[in-house]
């Protein structure tokens, strides 16, 4: 189980980082609304790696098990996209908690932090740029 962040293929999409990338002006940043997933691009990687090298069943919480804010993943994306003109208004009004955290102890898989997969997952979309429509 996870939750992702990715680019994506159709023009109208709905994910968190096509929304963010289609912004210009001021958002708001959900300040209590965590979450605890993962790119795509290492789930991709996370999967691969189960296929290929891991003799494991059952349900595995894909996880780094550090809860972060959709406004810290919205001033993650400010900076690697370079964004500045770009306004993040802390809006703590909602609370949503969707973090999970693994608790497998006969599976360990090191996922990283978030700037780093969301780093890697830039770099994704600027060596694939034929497939994403994003003006970054």
């Amino acid at each position: 189980r996870t939750s992702i962040i990715g680019p994506e293929l159709k023009p109208n999409g709905i994910g968190l980082l096509h929304w963010f990338l289609n912004q210009r002006n001021k958002i708001n940043g959900y300040t209590n609304v965590m979450w605890t997933g993962v790119s795509t691009i290492y789930l991709a990687k996370f999967i691969l790696n189960i296929l290929l090298e891991n003799d494991i069943t059952g349900v595995i919480h894909l996880t780094n098990n550090t809860k972060i804010s959709k406004y810290e993943i919205l001033n993650i994306f400010k900076i690697l996209f370079d964004r500045k003109k770009l306004v993040i208004n802390k809006f703590d009004k909602i609370k949503i908690d969707k973090s999970i955290i693994n608790t497998r102890i006969d599976f360990t898989y090191t996922v990283p932090p978030y700037d780093e997969m969301f780093f890697e997952m830039k770099e994704w979309i600027l060596q694939n740029r034929n497939i994403y429509n994003y003006s970054l």
